[in-house]
């Protein structure tokens, strides 16, 4: 068995054949011939491609750009002019990409198109530019220099962590556009019209080169850096477009080379015969015997929104409720605390899409802390907000702000009609914050009320809180983080923060197991239950719903209604039973042909 990133011969390939594994994005295997976009390295290698860095990033920046790419300014003002200039284009063509794209991805560019507009930007980028010596009165800038700047922008970012360390990709990204208009287009922005048959290897890929794909032109994606939660991903997930990211060894294919990209199992194989095997290929409804119970019946398929654009796409999409309302985008970059009554007019207009449904719409309370800050409260600065004062947490520090979101809740509880309404709050760490969230929230006269498992020691000690709930969902993006010690952000880590990790999937169990003596439901809605492989694994676990962004909805339906509960379950053994969270997910991949349900 290889680790994620490395090669192995698989059982009956051809000799000539070799396979490359990173993390799967998608169901549908795939057959094509490479065509590859850019042929720099990344900018900072060790960091992406999951190798220590030694710190000696404008090293390997110099070996990424040549010295040849130079600019001559009459000064620091001038220098300063320029740089706003080029942020100022970024920014409207990052708009401009967003008006015609999916929700999902329009959020993604327009945050990043702020992000370029950003006065302040400008200064951090001179504070940490280093153009060569002033000769009278005159700077050079060079390209390299200019992308280091950006870097160290990113990596004050990234060590903030949480909500403002998940923009430092978003920087570099700005940043690889800002110097393509500065020193003239790059190979890595290039994507020239493909071939229909065409598999794209990209050495990096942004989330605006992600946008810009045509799922009916390609055949699928390979991408040598990204995880399984960076924008690139999600992006091509929303488009439906099958890839292999965080792939190393990709810088390997040769251009031209025939390869067969399974994400399923997060296997490219070099060297096939341009067929997708029959192995291959989704399970079908008649792998099952027809007397079986469905994976499906036995799980809700729920979305996660954060607007109203996302809840009618979750609606259109066939979503059976909402899993998870980010109620963040309210207070998000606003001057005061909205109001009782501003609350409970959008919550309205955000649920109205399931009302007379009789689904579940369930409403995260404020998830806010020092990492996304909020103008109206003043919290002191953290070295680590990851592990400081955020989501439940606020209650102690901005008194009265859950009081009015709960009170607004309840308001909105009244107006809507035929759905199951829900309120949950995230960051629970105990089981006496779970007791006091619990009251306050009965006082606001709201009921069902649950709590979200993100820290490791409440889903330890879930054998207590349960029979205290009315449900519970497990964060898995979060709890990641913290049970195995690394920051979301870490790219270098990633490997770390699979959630196909046996220790978190028997963690999980052991979850679903306490809620089902104590008849409380537990769903999942976090990145996790958007992978269609894992979606079954979560099932056969006793997992009860599943929330997800709605375009990964039809993919784990399809999948979950080719597969027995009782097959669930098996595979949810295997999966538990492995070292690891590649062999976890490649034991699963090559059981779900072969086991009889």
């Amino acid at each position: 068995m290889s680790d994620l990133g490395g090669s192995s011969s698989g059982s009956g390939q051809d000799s000539s054949t070799e396979e490359l594994r990173g993390f799967g994005v998608g169901t549908r295997s795939v057959s094509g011939r490479i065509v590859r976009i850019g042929k720099q390295p990344p900018l900072i290698e060790g960091r992406n491609s999951g190798e220590a860095s030694e710190g000696n990033d404008s090293a390997q920046v110099d070996s990424a750009f040549g010295d040849s790419d130079s600019i001559e300014f009459e000064g620091r003002d001038a220098l300063r002019s320029r740089l706003s200039e080029m942020l100022e284009v970024v920014g409207i063509e990052l708009e401009t990409l967003g008006q015609n794209a999916p929700s999902e991805v329009a959020d993604i560019l327009e945050a990043q198109a702020m992000m370029a507009q950003d006065p302040t930007l400008v200064d951090r980028l001179l504070a940490n530019v280093e153009p060569d010596p002033m000769v009278d009165a005159k700077c050079q800038l060079q390209r390299r220099n200019l992308r280091a700047a950006f870097e160290k922008v990113a990596a004050e970012l990234r060590s903030v962590g949480g909500y403002i360390g998940e923009r430092a990709d978003d920087i570099g990204e700005i940043g690889a556009r800002v110097a393509d208009h500065l020193f003239g287009s790059a190979d890595s922005q290039a994507i020239d019209e493909p071939n229909v048959n065409s598999i794209l290897l990209f050495d990096q890929l942004t989330a605006a080169q992600a946008s810009t794909l045509e799922p009916s032109s390609i055949k699928g994606v390979i991408v040598a850096t990204g995880g399984p939660s960076g924008h690139a991903t999600l992006i091509l997930r929303s488009l439906d477009i099958p890839a292999v990211v965080g792939c190393p060894r990709a810088y390997e294919i040769p251009d031209g080379a025939v390869v067969l990209l399974d994400p399923l199992q997060g296997v490219v194989t070099i060297g096939a015969n341009g067929r997708v095997p029959t192995s291959a290929h989704r399970p079908t409804v008649g792998h099952r015997s027809p007397k079986s119970v469905l994976a499906t019946k036995a799980v809700q398929l729920l979305a996660n929104v954060g607007s109203l654009a996302d809840a009618q796409e979750a609606r259109s999409q066939g979503a059976e409720g909402i899993g998870l309302v980010r109620t963040e985008f309210l207070f998000e970059g606003k001057e005061r605390e909205p109001s009782v009554d501003e609350q409970v007019s959008t919550y309205h207009s955000l649920i109205e899409p399931f009302c007379g449904t009789r689904q579940p719409v369930i409403v995260r309370t404020l998830d806010v802390g020092s990492d996304k800050p909020l103008p109206f409260v003043n919290l002191a600065h953290e070295d680590n907000p990851a592990l400081g004062v955020r989501g439940f947490r606020l209650v102690t520090q901005v008194p009265g702000l859950l009081e009015r979101q709960l009170q607004a809740l309840a308001r909105t509880r009244a107006l809507v009609n035929e759905v199951d309404f829900r309120v949950m709050a995230p960051m629970i760490s105990s089981i006496g914050e779970a007791h006091s969230f619990m009251k306050m929230g009965r006082s606001a006269g709201l009921a069902p009320l649950g709590i979200m498992i993100e820290v490791p020691a409440l889903a330890l000690d879930f054998f207590r809180v349960a029979p205290l709930v009315d449900f519970a969902s497990i964060g898995t993006n979060d709890l990641m983080q913290y049970l195995m010690g690394t920051d979301r952000n870490a790219s270098m880590l990633g490997k770390l923060l699979d959630p196909w990790n046996p220790v978190a999937l028997r963690l999980i169990k052991a979850v679903a197991r306490e809620g089902a003596r104590a008849k409380v439901a537990v769903s999942v809605c976090g990145e996790a239950a958007g992978d269609p492989l894992l979606a079954i694994v979560l099932v056969g676990l006793g997992i009860t719903s599943l929330s997800m962004t709605p375009v990964a909805l039809s993919q784990v339906r399809e999948t979950l209604d080719a597969v027995s509960l009782t097959r669930a379950r098996h595979l949810a053994q295997l999966a538990i039973r492995q070292l690891d969270s590649t062999a976890a997910r490649q034991v699963v991949s090559e059981a779900i042909w072969t086991l009889a349900a």
